[in-house]
């Protein structure tokens, strides 16, 4: 026989049914429903993903467009310009950053490379100095300047080179192809990432004499060349391996251009006004 307490546990279980009902059917409710947000936002995703991918593959298209136009542009642009010029290119050792480009870029202009590779750091004057530079010269800064100051002297007009010679026979310097007085020269060389001082110390030395000197920089590493000889007075490019460095390379060195050229901070323009020209 059924009794009020029995009625009143018989509600407790309904609605304690109905409770449980309205919760498991709110989170069933509530799991559909995110997983259809979660379905649209990956469609979405893969919507821009697409998006992004095309217009990456457009942009690369472009680039490649752009750049072999920049070659041609360049190329036509220096051809001739450095005609009967030598060119030292000065460079270290183990490293040679733009190199080929920079050679490229004055032989491709119809001059020819004279290249003066630094065997060890500041022509290993910071240690030693040779004989002909008298005596009275320290080891260092003060056997630096003074070296520098006659390499430039004799790499700039004919007759003979003592001192070249002298660093040559220690070893601190090797020469290709240096076969009469140079016209301009190029400096690339660097320790470890600030320029090696001999040959900053060679293009402003040269540079102080009229001969056109630029510093010269690659865009994949940087070695503080272009910002020190800018400082001293020089032309800088630092972008040498790229036709707008190798154009500003040309230009400079054939006193069509003066300032310091490239992508890094400091430099005043990509490349030479080229209006008038």
């Amino acid at each position: 026989m059924y009794n009020l307490r029995y009625h009143v546990a018989s509600l407790v279980a309904v609605f304690l049914a109905l409770t449980v009902g309205l919760v498991l059917g709110g989170l069933v409710a509530e799991r559909g429903s995110v997983g259809g947000q979660v379905e649209s936002v990956v469609r979405q995703l893969q919507t821009r993903f697409d998006t992004l991918a095309q217009e990456n593959a457009d942009l690369k298209r472009s680039l490649e467009s752009e750049r072999a136009f920049g070659k041609e542009a360049a190329a036509a642009l220096t051809k001739g310009v450095l005609a009967g010029r030598r060119v030292a290119i000065l460079v270290n050792a183990g490293r040679a950053d733009g190199l080929e480009a920079a050679r490229s870029a004055v032989e491709h202009a119809g001059g020819s490379v004279a290249v003066i590779m630094i065997e060890q750091p500041q022509a290993g004057l910071d240690s030693a100095v040779p004989s002909v530079l008298g005596k009275g010269v320290e080891p260092g800064r003060p056997a630096v300047k003074a070296a520098a100051r006659a390499v430039a002297a004799e790499i700039a007009t004919s007759g003979p080179r003592p001192v070249l010679d002298a660093l040559v026979d220690a070893g601190a310097l090797s020469v290709r192809s240096l076969d009469g007085p140079i016209d301009g020269c190029v400096v690339m060389a660097a320790t470890g990432d600030a320029p090696d001082a001999f040959a900053l110390a060679v293009g402003g030395a040269l540079a102080d004499a009229g001969v056109r000197a630029v510093g010269v920089e690659a865009t994949g590493r940087n070695t503080g060349v272009a910002a020190a000889a800018s400082g001293t007075g020089m032309s800088a490019v630092d972008h040498v391996d790229l036709p707008a460095g190798t154009l500003s390379l040309v230009w400079c060195l054939a006193d069509r251009a003066d300032g310091w050229y490239g992508l890094k901070k400091g430099a005043a323009a990509p490349f030479p006004q080229l209006s008038g020209r």
